[in-house]
C-alpha cells in the first residue's frame, strides 16, 4: 500500500486567524485492492492543532500512476474531490487550486454552521 501525507493550515473564513481544532474529513470514494488486501471506502477525520495546522496520512495505490479518489471537506472549503497518488507530501492549499474550487459567501456560512453544529453536540 502507498501513501500520502496531506498538510496544511486552516483559517477562520469570517477572521482569517487560524483555526484550531477545525474538524476536517478525508473520505476515499471508490474502495481499491492491492494484492489481497482491499480498502474500503471510509472517512479519515483529523483536527487542527492549537496553531490552526494538520498533517494525515491516507492510503492510496502503490506506484503513483494509479489514484484513489478523496473527497475533503473542511471549515470555509468547499468540500471538493481530488485524486491522490503516492508521493510526496502536499499542502492542502495545492490540492484545491488543482481543483479550481473557489470559496463562496454561502458555503463559508454553511461551514461555519456546521463546525457550530458539531461542536454544540460534542458538548451536549
Amino acid at each position: 500500500m502507498g501513501t500520502r501525507i496531506v498538510t496544511g493550515t486552516i483559517y477562520h473564513p469570517i477572521t482569517s486567524a487560524v483555526w484550531p481544532g477545525a474538524l476536517i474529513e478525508f473520505t476515499l470514494i471508490q474502495p481499491f485492492s492491492i494484492g489481497a488486501t482491499t480498502y474500503p471506502s471510509d472517512t479519515t477525520f483529523v483536527l487542527t492543532a492549537t496553531d490552526g495546522t494538520f498533517s494525515t496520512t491516507l492510503a492510496v495505490p502503490d506506484g503513483g500512476t494509479v489514484t484513489a479518489p478523496y473527497q475533503i471537506g473542511a471549515p470555509g472549503i468547499p468540500p471538493f474531490i481530488t485524486n491522490l497518488a503516492s508521493g510526496a507530501p502536499v499542502d492542502i492549499a495545492t490540492l484545491i487550486a488543482s481543483t479550481g474550487s473557489a470559496v463562496t459567501e454561502s458555503a463559508i456560512t454553511a461551514a461555519v454552521s456546521a463546525e457550530a453544529a458539531i461542536r454544540a453536540s460534542a458538548v451536549a
